[in-house]
């Protein structure tokens, strides 16, 4: 009695009106049904010329039939080493967003770009908060100058807690002394610092059309980068500068806030305002400071401080305009 439950028989269960046999084969149709002795011999043997899974199960389907012989098939192709050497690659993985950080300048991607045909290179610098970025022209991208190059940029804007950097080992050691995890990305993958790698295409651009146009490109490269912490990303919405600095830069744009000629008060400024006024009175006192009468063309004995010999006159006659608490020399005679 058939158990056509077990894992053996019930996959042709299903076939069992289509079975046949011609001579001492089983077959389904006109197709032979594959004995299991039989099965890695046959696909070994489908598999000669490296054909892929489409070809082998078009191949093996004319002839043969069996339970799950797609699976085999993919198995075979799988295993081969001439196809994984060069097959097409497999589908990426999922992309996954990296989330902003929650402070600035504490996760930073860097990059190089280069060797430009001035024989240059650029150390690029981008926050991933603010997505301000610092841009370094370079000789060499030994450790020494990079660090150098780096130390400058830390010591004005802080040094951050994250790096994210390709495979290069400029400045490795430089990290771990100043406590910045050095976040490596995959080799030959430079998609995984997108960020970067994005901004460095702009700069190919800028500095394509400065080398086009027969153009000074660190001038142009200086222009663009007033440009860029100027205007607003497309992803957050805020000026780089805005972001980083808390202000917007001045450009040769005109703005509203350029008709301004009187800062409005603010509490730091009043509290400038109360020291120096104190100091002003302070040393007038001092000096026994009062105020005099000179107005424009007056005429006036002024301190010769100007060296020379002995006979030189301690002081001469000059005249002189007033204006907002300063004195212009106008012109002036020896006595």
């Amino acid at each position: 009695m058939w158990n056509y439950t077990s894992s053996t028989i019930k996959p042709y269960h299903a076939f069992r009106n289509e079975f046949g046999k011609v001579v001492e084969l089983v077959v389904r149709g006109s197709r032979m049904v594959v004995p299991s002795c039989m099965r890695q011999r046959l696909l070994q043997l489908a598999h000669e010329g490296h054909p892929g899974r489409t070809k082998m199960q078009q191949r093996l389907r004319l002839s043969y039939w069996r339970s799950r012989m797609d699976k085999d098939i993919a198995h075979e192709v799988d295993g081969c080493e001439g196809c994984r050497l060069f097959s097409h690659p497999d589908r990426p993985e999922p992309m996954e967003r990296r989330r902003m950080p929650e402070a600035l300048w504490i996760d930073l991607a860097i990059d190089f770009l280069g060797q430009l045909p001035s024989k240059d290179y650029l150390l690029v610098i981008i926050d991933y908060y603010s997505r301000y970025k610092e841009v370094g022209i370079l000789q060499k991208i030994t450790a020494k100058v990079t660090v150098d190059r780096l130390e400058k940029i830390f010591i004005r804007l802080g040094f951050s807690t994250t790096i994210t950097f390709d495979n290069g080992r400029q400045f490795d050691s430089y990290c771990r002394s100043r406590r910045i995890f050095l976040n490596r990305t995959t080799p030959y993958w430079p998609q995984e610092n997108g960020l970067v790698e994005w901004q460095k295409r702009s700069l190919r651009k800028r500095l394509r059309i400065s080398q086009s146009l027969d153009r000074d490109w660190k001038h142009d490269l200086l222009v663009y980068l007033s440009m860029y912490y100027s205007t607003p990303h497309s992803t957050t919405g805020k000026t780089p500068a805005e972001l980083l600095f808390g202000r917007n830069l001045r450009t040769k744009l005109p703005t509203l806030v350029d008709l301004s000629t009187e800062a409005p008060p603010t509490e730091h400024g009043n509290c400038d305002l109360r020291e120096k006024e104190r100091g002003k009175d302070a040393e007038n006192l001092c000096r026994r400071a009062k105020p005099s009468n000179l107005g424009v063309g007056a005429e006036v004995h002024m301190t010769n401080v100007l060296l020379g010999n002995k006979l030189t006159p301690t002081s001469n006659l000059s005249v002189m305009t007033v204006t907002a608490f300063r004195i212009t020399k106008l012109e002036s005679h020896t006595t």
